[in-house]
C-alpha cells in the first residue's frame, strides 16, 4: 500500500478515535478498554492486525517480563515492543521499564501509548530519551492530517525498512487541501453558520463550500441538507457513523432510524439518497449546533458553509 492510500485510511480512523476519546473519555480510563477502542483500531488502520499472531504478539515474554505488543517482522523477529497505558496515564514512570524490556528481547524500536499519546524510541541509539525518541504525538492536539502522516512512520512496511522512512510533507499540503474546501465569498445576505442568530429568522438559503446552493424550507432542512452534502461528497462514510452530540446523550446521525438509546429518533429526517437519518427534533439554535457538530466530524470547518436569513 502506498503511503498516500494508507494515510487516507488512517485518516478515517483518526477521526472515529478522536470522537471516542472526546465522548467517551471516562470510561476509556482503563487499560483493556483503551487497548480494545483505540489503540487495536490505530495499529490495524498501519498494518499490525493484533488479533493475528503472526503479525503482533500479545503479552510478549521478556526474560520473565512482558510487553504488552510485540510487532514482528516477517520472520517472527519481533521489531517494536509496545507498552499500552490507560487513557491519560502518564508516561514518565514507565519509559525506562520499556526501554529496559526491549533493550534486553534485543527489540530495536520501543514504544508507549494510551491511544491518545504516542511515543516511540530508538532502544540502541546512544544518548538521553531526547536523542533516541523517534515520534511523540498527542491526537487530541493535532490536526487529523498531521497525525495521521506522523503515525506511517509505524506503517507495517516502513518499520521494515531501517531505519524507518519518515513520510513526506506535499501528503499533508495534498490532504489538508482535500479536506478544507475553500470558502466562497460572502455575498449580500449571507451569514458563516456559527454566527447565525435565529431569534426573530427564518433561513432561505445555505450554501455549502464548493458555492453549491440549496433553498431551504425549515431550520430542520439545514442538518438534513448539509448531510446530504456530506455525503455526496464522500466526506460522511459508514466508517463516520454514528455521529453524537455535544453531550454524547444522542446521535445526530445514524444508519437507519436508531438513536444512542436504542429507541428510535423522535423526529428522523431522510438524507436524500442515502440509508442515513438525521434527529430533526430541536430547536434551531440546537439544530444548528448539530449542523456545526457534525461538519467538524467530517473534518470540514462550520464557518465555511453559510446560510442566508430574513427577519420573520
Amino acid at each position: 500500500m502506498s503511503q498516500g492510500g494508507a494515510l487516507d485510511d488512517l485518516l478515517r480512523v483518526v477521526d472515529v478515535l478522536r470522537l471516542r476519546i472526546n465522548d467517551y473519555s471516562t470510561e476509556l480510563q482503563e487499560e483493556t478498554r483503551t487497548r480494545v477502542s483505540l489503540i487495536n483500531p490505530l495499529l490495524q488502520a498501519l498494518g499490525w492486525d493484533a488479533s493475528d499472531p503472526s503479525i503482533v504478539r500479545l503479552e510478549y515474554g521478556v526474560r520473565n517480563r512482558r510487553a504488552d505488543y510485540a510487532l514482528l517482522l516477517p520472520d517472527k523477529t519481533p521489531i517494536v515492543a509496545l507498552e499500552a497505558k490507560r487513557l491519560g496515564e502518564p508516561f514518565h514512570n514507565h519509559l525506562e521499564q520499556m526501554l529496559t524490556y526491549a533493550n534486553m528481547g534485543g527489540i530495536k524500536y520501543a514504544g508507549i501509548t494510551d491511544g491518545d499519546h504516542w511515543e516511540l524510541y530508538d532502544v540502541f541509539t546512544p544518548g538521553d530519551l531526547d536523542r533516541r525518541r523517534m515520534l511523540d504525538v498527542t491526537l487530541t492536539k493535532m490536526e487529523g492530517v498531521h497525525f495521521a502522516l506522523s503515525m506511517l512512520l509505524l506503517l507495517r512496511p516502513n518499520v521494515q525498512n531501517d531505519p524507518p522512512l519518515s513520510p513526506g510533507k506535499p501528503l499533508v499540503l495534498q490532504k489538508k487541501k482535500q479536506q478544507s474546501p475553500s470558502p466562497p465569498p460572502l455575498g449580500m445576505g449571507w451569514t458563516n453558520l456559527p454566527q447565525v442568530e435565529t431569534t426573530g429568522k427564518v433561513v432561505e438559503s445555505i450554501r455549502f463550500p464548493d458555492s453549491k446552493e440549496k433553498r431551504t424550507a425549515s431550520w430542520r432542512s439545514v442538518l438534513t441538507y448539509t448531510a446530504e452534502w456530506l455525503a455526496e461528497k464522500q466526506y460522511l462514510t459508514d466508517v463516520k457513523t454514528p455521529v453524537s452530540g455535544t453531550k454524547s446523550r444522542s446521535y445526530i446521525l445514524n444508519i437507519g432510524n436508531v438513536n444512542k438509546s436504542g429507541k428510535p429518533f423522535r423526529a428522523p429526517g431522510d438524507v436524500g439518497g442515502t440509508h442515513y437519518k438525521v434527529e430533526t427534533h430541536a430547536s434551531a439554535v440546537a439544530l444548528l449546533r448539530s449542523t456545526c457538530r457534525l461538519l467538524q466530524h467530517c473534518g470540514i470547518d462550520p464557518s465555511s458553509v453559510h446560510l442566508r436569513v430574513h427577519t420573520r
